[in-house]
């Protein structure tokens, strides 16, 4: 099987199916351990937020720079500590959703041409709370005209 890549002939039998990983299978996992400590965090948490509701794309800025840049304060005195965000999020104020993406307080907004019935904001950090982060989102929106 041959795939062609900008002019270049590969042979996909020397690159698929190779196996590298079979034989992780078979070494002893405490041969990667070189601490009594666990190497992952178990202080980090993900909250995944789905809805339905539109909102625009000030709305969406706004709870970005609120969970962001100003951080969340739980009762218990907790802040939110964000790490990694992604989400795709349908606006009322353009034709197509949008992709969001951040790494710490920085974050990026763009479009993409995807049909979408539901948001989806998913978020990885520390003392994540999913009410809190949903009541944030819903505080920006617009209150609906009646």
């Amino acid at each position: 099987m041959k795939a062609k890549l900008r002019g270049l002939r590969v042979d996909l039998n020397k690159i698929l199916d190779l196996k590298a990983y079979s034989e992780l299978k078979q070494r002893n996992v405490h041969h990667f351990d070189t601490t009594d400590r666990p190497h992952l965090d178990k202080s980090i948490g993900t909250v995944t937020l789905e809805f339905t509701d539109l909102v625009t794309v000030s709305c969406l800025d706004k709870f970005l720079q609120r969970v962001l840049w100003d951080k969340l304060t739980g009762a218990d005195g907790t802040v939110t500590d964000i790490i990694r965000m992604k989400g795709i999020v349908r606006v009322s104020d353009a034709e197509s959703p949008v992709l969001i993406q951040a790494v710490y307080d920085t974050y990026d907004i763009e479009h993409v041409q995807q049909e979408l019935a539901m948001s989806t904001l998913v978020f990885i950090g520390r003392c994540l709370n999913k009410t809190q982060l949903y009541d944030t989102l819903k505080d920006c929106m617009p209150c609906p005209s009646s």
